[in-house]
């Protein structure tokens, strides 16, 4: 005799036997993966999926990103670090490495967005996403910026995302 285990959503009283299922209503129905493009610097550009933003920076920032493209950026484990709810993203999709090289150069990227923007509320969003990471992960929290010989400020036309 075999039993089923559900497993229910921690946002609202659904259950799934599945853990995809689960997945696919915590993005469509709460939204958990909304993760935002660190090159919009006019206004915040999010997306409900890795996905939708890597079309989204193949069409309006390709110049920018089409290194990252054969890369582990655009990644759902690498979206962790763009997640705009970094503590409800890692309870389905387990997030980059903390020191893997992709997972720092992402946080220095989307740091440099929330600096580079300067709106009403970029130091809440920049708290609220280290706090996120932290809670999530259990690590001390510390805005990184990508290892170089020199410290260059954040730029749309050159995004602190550095590569190999």
């Amino acid at each position: 005799m075999s039993s089923v285990v559900s497993t229910k959503c921690w946002l609202c009283p659904e259950t799934y036997e599945k853990k995809k299922d689960l997945k696919s209503h915590a993005i469509s129905e709460h939204s958990v993966c909304r993760v935002v493009c660190p090159w919009c610097v006019d206004s915040e550009r999010t997306f409900g999926r890795m996905s939708e933003l890597t079309k989204h920076s193949k069409r309006k920032h390709n110049d920018l990103t089409i290194d990252l493209l054969e890369g582990d950026f655009f990644t759902e484990p690498n979206g962790f670090w763009l997640a705009k709810r970094p503590d409800d993203y890692v309870r389905i999709i387990k997030p980059s490495e903390w020191t893997s090289t992709i997972a720092i150069r992402t946080r220095a990227a989307l740091l440099g967005w929330v600096e580079a923007t300067k709106k009403e509320g970029s130091d809440k969003h920049k708290k609220s996403w280290e706090e996120g990471w932290k809670k999530a992960l259990g690590h001390s929290v510390t805005s990184e910026q990508p290892t170089s010989s020199r410290k260059r400020k954040y730029s749309p036309s050159r995004p602190l995302v550095d590569l190999p």
